[in-house]
């Protein structure tokens, strides 16, 4: 069976099973073999499953595995503050939101969930979470639509205007810079890719470090996709137009010439040659202290300019980009809100307590991670707390930390159910590239053509 016509097979499934004339379970087992997917299934399921009562039990929340010591005593300061019960789950490993689809499929409904916000449309087309509008009267809600920051704002709302969540963090990648290696060296913070290059051979035949250039390469949400974005819109390159048409078939402004960068990094030792399988996103790799540049989320600095088993404690520089234009990418994190089956009300206060202000009028959850490990957010109070500031001061330049923050974007086309997909396969596609097992134009024409193959399989009327 050739693409098309399993399109078309999928396609026909998917409206009758739309009319309810199929069980969960037929749904299930028909779709998982015509190859839809997850999420998809589910939204489908919705369709015949019954109503489920609120839940009187424990609230259910879900999350990661960053600092989950902090997450855990949040929830039982929560827990003591608000009389509840809360069932905190970790969830461990590189492909988060993957395993929690699978948990979604598989019939769970927790309260609260962990999110980037590039899941957080697809989740709430498949019905797996709701918006939070109008949960304890539009008053809670209309409140933090004004007091966030519009790029917060804009991250955690549908496209019909409903906010959809609340911020556990936000971040952007920052540039950074071994001033020990430049000193020694002689040099300035690159402003250009072509001037980073030279510089970078530089250090090497010096014997300053043998393998200069570092970024998350490897094949995860949080790595090799937010690091290249970041790098693309340095370079002027949008990726998608306003309409989410690939803007680079024919190369792009700088689509292929970035990911011909980072192949010409690996072939010339600038980057290690383990970089693509580097663990936690390259930053144990920049602490030993070897190595001079790097893309890399902003709050890492305050690990790698005051922690304690880092080697490069205070010689860490911090520079805008470089590139044509020097923008790059930013993203927020979220708590989204389980589906129609759990209790609605209970689960704001939680989110709130976490990503807003608790009963209190206190932002304890967003100031904590700001505090302890430098995560930003999009609350202006929090930003212009003053313990806030002074703590960023001491391993961040500030002036440079405001003006990339201007320059920085999140992705539009994150507002789709088929962005997630086609990013995962886009990192597949560069790596097998710099592998050398693909050439740059079967890359180009894979990925614009899996577009087209993902709009016709997620329409979205």
């Amino acid at each position: 069976m050739d693409r098309l016509e399993l399109l078309r097979r999928q396609e026909a499934f998917i409206k009758e099973a739309s009319k309810r004339k199929f069980s969960r379970r037929q749904i299930i087992k028909a779709g998982t073999a015509l190859g839809i997917s997850a999420p998809m299934l589910a939204g489908l399921a919705r369709f015949a499953a019954e109503p489920v009562a609120a839940q009187d039990g424990p609230l259910t929340m879900v999350g990661w595995g960053y600092s989950p010591e902090i997450v855990e005593d949040n929830v039982n300061n929560f827990m003591a503050l608000y009389e509840e019960d809360v069932d905190y789950q970790l969830t461990t490993g590189g492909n988060y939101h993957q395993i929690v689809e699978t948990k979604f499929l598989g019939g769970q409904t927790p309260s609260v969930v962990y999110s980037e916000s590039e899941y957080m449309y697809r989740w709430w087309r498949a019905g797996f979470v709701q918006d939070v509008e109008g949960i304890v009267g539009p008053e809670p809600t209309e409140f933090y639509k004004e007091e966030m920051l519009p790029f917060g704002v804009a991250n955690l709302s549908l496209p019909n205007g409903n906010l959809a969540a609340l911020p556990y963090y936000s971040g952007y990648n920052a540039f950074i810079y071994n001033q020990d290696h430049l000193e020694q060296a002689g040099l300035e913070p690159p402003t250009t890719w072509e001037e980073l290059n030279e510089q970078c051979r530089q250090l090497q035949t010096d014997g300053i470090s043998e393998h200069p250039m570092l970024s998350a390469q490897n094949h995860e949400w949080a790595s090799l996709s937010w690091s290249i974005f970041a790098i693309w819109y340095s370079e002027g390159e949008p990726v998608f137009d306003e309409n989410f048409e690939p803007t680079f078939a024919d190369g792009g402004v700088a689509f292929q010439k970035v990911i011909e960068m980072h192949k010409q990094w690996l072939d010339e030792g600038i980057t290690p040659p383990d970089i693509m399988v580097h663990e936690l996103e390259s930053t144990p790799a920049w602490m030993t202290g070897n190595h001079t540049f790097m893309v890399v989320h902003d709050y890492d600095q305050q690990a790698f300019n005051v922690g304690e088993t880092s080697n490069t404690k205070g010689i860490v520089g911090n520079a805008l980009i470089p590139g044509s234009v020097r923008d790059t990418f930013s993203w927020t994190a979220c708590y989204l809100l389980g589906a129609q089956d759990v209790d609605r009300e209970r689960a704001w206060h939680l989110m709130e307590y976490l990503g807003g202000k608790n009963k209190e009028g206190n932002y304890v959850g967003n100031t904590r991670w700001a505090l302890e490990k430098g995560l930003g957010n999009p609350h202006r109070e929090v930003l212009e707390d003053p313990e806030v500031i002074a703590s960023w001061e001491t391993w961040r330049d500030m002036d440079v930390h405001v003006q990339q923050l201007e320059q920085s974007k999140g992705r539009a086309v994150e507002k789709t159910m088929w962005f997630p997909e086609w990013n995962w396969q886009m990192m597949t596609e560069v790596q097998e590239y710099m592998s050398g097992n693909r050439e740059i134009g079967e890359v180009i024409d894979n990925l614009v053509n899996l577009v087209a193959d993902l709009k016709e399989l997620y329409p979205e009327d």
